[in-house]
């Protein structure tokens, strides 16, 4: 350990702001970049954050302020100025880093940093909508940039479709995850139809949704988000999003109907209590002479589909819908839902592409089936 004497202490103080300040400038340019082109520079105005203030904020990244981590990083419940608020910070610096050099780490490092960017310049266009986790700043003084959000509780939609015995959170009745879904398809579709450039979220799933004390949602992580031209299909590198959630038709192209399909995931989710992969494996169960395909995408959704037409509604739910809702009349109420929302969860899935609804009519109908 060396000594610490005065001017050691004051090369090291010097040598950390020379560090802050070319993040600052390097993070600050890539982002007004970005919200140039996907905003026109159009967009809610948010605070910038030093570094100490989010030290401050975190206890200094305390691991007991963690609640959720995804694959934009850990978030941790922090304090500014007496307000409860998430930060975001980078999950994989420095230790994904360390063991790589060259190319390689620059490359992975400037991937992380892009992710943050773009999700900053895209929250800031959303920040009106009360579906959508608000943005209220961000620190360019690291590496990557840390986000600061307004605080919506720290329960994701994941955590309230798959509680575990002995967890505090209680399942969410058919009627909240109903309205769970219009008002996340009504999020999308703004995405989609209130810009000049439609935006497409590309990771729409439920640990990318925050349920606050009221359980209004709100949709987070858009660090994968891409604007495009209205009509316009983009090709892109590398799919984003999770097995199940992936559209098998489009691969690596993008448009609003990648968030049409993912929004069919989240409707099978909600209404079965499982994630389409758990889908495939019961549908793998049973002998419906399922075709070989070495698609593995096009044989989830196959399978699946097949496995959802052939079963009865009552042997699809999620088992907890009779635990916590009433009988009668409003049990057959729910029936005619249960199969609604099942038959718009796989048009949404329809293949070719160009069959799926767009999330306004998504929208609407489930509003119908609602009030059905």
């Amino acid at each position: 350990m060396p000594y610490l004497c005065p001017s050691f202490i004051s090369r090291y103080l010097e040598t950390t702001e020379k560090k802050r300040k070319r993040s600052f400038l390097r993070n600050g340019s890539l982002l007004l970049k970005e919200l140039i082109a996907s905003s026109d520079g159009k967009y809610n105005p948010f605070r910038i954050y030093s570094e100490e203030e989010l030290k401050k904020a975190t206890n200094n990244y305390d691991p007991n302020c963690i609640f959720h981590i995804n694959t934009f990083g850990k978030w941790y419940k922090g304090t500014i100025e007496g307000r409860v608020v998430p930060v975001c910070k980078s999950s994989w610096l420095p230790v994904h880093v360390k063991h790589l050099t060259g190319k390689w780490s620059e490359m992975l490092v400037n991937n992380w940093r892009n992710d943050a960017v773009t999700d900053v310049s895209i929250s800031a266009m959303l920040s009106g909508h009360k579906n959508v986790l608000k943005l209220l700043g961000c620190c360019l003084e690291t590496t990557v940039p840390m986000v600061v959000y307004e605080y919506a509780g720290n329960r994701t939609l994941c955590d309230r479709i798959h509680t575990t015995a002995g967890s505090d959170s209680q399942p969410l009745p058919w009627k909240s995850r109903l309205e769970i879904a219009r008002e996340i398809a009504h999020a999308i579709a703004y995405l989609h139809t209130a810009f000049a450039k439609p935006i497409i979220h590309r990771k729409i799933r439920p640990s990318n949704i925050l349920l606050d004390q009221n359980d209004v949602p709100k949709l987070l992580d858009f660090s994968s988000s891409m604007t495009i031209r209205e009509g316009e299909t983009v090709k892109v590198d590398t799919y984003a999003g999770s097995l199940g959630y992936m559209s098998a038709d489009i691969g690596f192209e993008v448009n609003e109907k990648v968030d049409v399909h993912n929004f069919g995931s989240l409707l099978l989710e909600l209404l079965t209590g499982k994630d389409p992969r758990e889908i495939h494996e019961l549908a793998m169960g049973k002998d419906y002479s399922f075709p070989y395909c070495e698609d593995g995408l096009h044989c989830l959704a196959h399978h699946t589909e097949n496995y959802l037409s052939c079963d009865s509604i009552e042997d699809i739910v999620d088992s907890t819908f009779f635990l916590t809702e009433g009988g009668g009349s409003e049990q057959q109420q729910q029936l005619r839902q249960w199969e609604a929302v099942k038959e718009l969860a796989l048009k949404c899935w329809a293949n070719p592409k160009e069959e799926r609804p767009t999330m306004v009519e998504v929208t609407k109908q489930l509003r119908q089936i609602e009030l059905s």
